[in-house]
């Protein structure tokens, strides 16, 4: 006996797996819209925490007489503002501050820089993340203060990393929460519903006539209730449907049972028309034609109900009938003086 398969997409058939994985995906989505801003926003903010520590460890040189301190604390104000020189610029000349001018690989301003460029410039940084930057800017203490520092970028790209890995994880706590909120929620609203409406359609399939097995609509106003009543209008109309039915099905025996004894009363008024038509009379000859013709008609008229009450004939089309045989037989009848057997209703108007 070969092993039953097993297909991934097996638990994605039904409606409440799908919203789960569509929900998740569509929040990750909105995850990603918000995590392009926010990484050039933490960029922006990295760079401008650099430059206001810079400015501060500016100021330890400026509170010396003589505004230089020793190398050991240079190196130490250096470390703690993660850069490699600080420069300030006052009254249009620049300072030195601390350090010494290196070699950079590109120089950042980020005075009035467009929320493109900062996107940009982050996506650039953790692309490449090894060059040596020479940011310049205001400081935030000091607007009129302009700060030039030199910095490695690998930690700016270690702590961009470590950001996105803290956005990513939230992330996908959010999307988790939303998308289980979200699950329950349909599943309570739509897909409980949905089945108990399916579970109701497949019991009237197995038991039409059963009036137990309807449909019994819910209050609700919105698309469910709607499709409850429709459904419960239609099972309505089709279990009137089955039991006209039946009623036709007996009346097409009934109508058998009839058609037998008139075939038979037909046949006795076939003989005496069949006597009539050897009489030497030619007025008696064409009446019997007369008759022979209409008791034709009569049995085909017979065979045709017995046939559409028994259902056997497909379902009827319009079609084109030749109307001057009929009017023929009806113009020899009156001309013969017979009575017709059928009147028009003086409330009808003539046709022409």
């Amino acid at each position: 006996m070969p092993a039953p398969s097993f297909s991934l997409a097996q638990p994605l058939r039904s409606l409440s797996s799908r919203l789960l994985v569509l929900t998740v995906l569509f929040v990750m989505i909105g995850e990603v819209l918000i995590y392009v801003p926010s990484i050039s926003r933490y960029w922006q903010n990295y760079l401008q925490e650099r430059l206001a520590a810079a400015h501060q460890a500016s100021l330890a040189v400026l509170a010396t007489p003589t505004g230089r301190v020793p190398p050991s604390l240079a190196t130490e104000l250096l470390r703690h503002a993660k850069v490699r020189s600080i420069a300030l610029k006052m009254r249009n000349a620049s300072y030195l501050m601390l350090g010494q001018p290196t070699p950079v690989d590109a120089t950042i301003a980020l005075d009035g820089a467009s929320p493109w460029w900062l996107i940009r410039m982050a996506f650039t940084t953790l692309a490449e993340g090894d060059r040596r930057l020479s940011v310049v800017g205001t400081s935030p203490a000091d607007p009129t203060i302009g700060v030039e520092v030199t910095l490695d970028e690998p930690p700016l790209l270690d702590a961009m990393l470590d950001y996105s890995w803290r956005i990513l994880l939230l992330s996908i706590v959010i999307s988790l929460v939303a998308a289980s909120l979200v699950f329950l929620a349909l599943r309570w609203l739509l897909v409980r519903p949905l089945r108990r409406l399916i579970d109701d359609i497949a019991g009237f399939r197995r038991a039409p006539e059963d009036a137990s097995r309807a449909v019994v609509p819910s209050a609700r106003s919105d698309e469910i209730g709607q499709a409850q009543r429709t459904v419960q209008d239609m099972q309505i109309a089709l279990r009137g449907a089955l039991r006209q039915c039946a009623r036709l099905a007996a009346t097409g025996a009934a109508v058998g049972k009839i058609s037998h004894d008139l075939k038979n009363i037909l046949a006795t008024a076939a003989l005496v028309s069949d006597c009539l038509t050897l009489s030497g009379d030619p007025e008696i000859k064409r009446q019997a034609g007369i008759l022979e013709a209409a008791i034709d008609r009569a049995v085909l008229l017979c065979e045709d109900a017995l046939r559409f009450a028994r259902a056997d004939e497909p379902e009827l089309r319009l079609s084109r009938f030749p109307l001057r045989a009929l009017v023929a037989d009806v113009g020899e009848a009156l001309a013969a003086g017979d009575t017709p057997a059928f009147q028009f209703d003086n409330d009808v108007p003539e046709t022409q």
